[in-house]
């Protein structure tokens, strides 16, 4: 993709509009055997066609997966760069990061790599059981299983 000059707004959003238009549709049980001409059809710009002849192009326009590339790519350069602010020891305006700055960039890392989270708390509705006596166990069961046998088709 790095020979490619420019890819304009227009060919992003007809790329979008054929894996929209393909995706799960039985119509176009293999999109990528489709001819250039049938491609630009279904992504509502014909005039692609002649741009889908250029290799470079045409591995980015069938590249489905090409957003969730970019977003890890992203994700990998934020993790490069709250590195470099935890990792800065001169703190102030001209020194680089704020200790602000590195405190923030201390809880998303934190928070990124999962630390610091509770597990939601279970609680069970018979939790109160253990503490009854055996006489009182016995009237809970009793009470319940009257309930069950309301519930069940005679």
């Amino acid at each position: 993709m790095n020979d490619i000059q420019y890819i304009s707004k227009r060919h992003k959003q007809a790329k979008a509009r054929f894996w929209k238009t393909v995706a799960h549709n039985p119509m176009y049980p293999n999109p990528l055997a489709l001819s250039n001409a049938v491609m630009a059809s279904v992504a509502g710009m014909t005039s692609m066609a002649e741009k889908l002849g250029q290799a470079d192009f045409k591995d980015w326009f069938l590249n489905n997966e090409h957003n969730c590339q970019m977003l890890e790519v992203g994700a990998g350069y934020a993790v490069e760069r709250l590195i470099d602010i935890l990792a800065q020891t001169a703190t102030g305006e001209k020194g680089g990061a704020t200790v602000n700055n590195q405190v923030a960039a201390a809880k998303i890392m934190l928070d990124m790599a999962g630390y610091g989270k509770k597990d939601a708390a279970v609680e069970f509705k018979d939790k109160d059981i253990a503490g009854l006596e055996e006489d009182e166990l016995e009237a809970f069961i009793r009470a319940r299983s009257k309930a069950i046998d309301k519930e069940e088709p005679g």
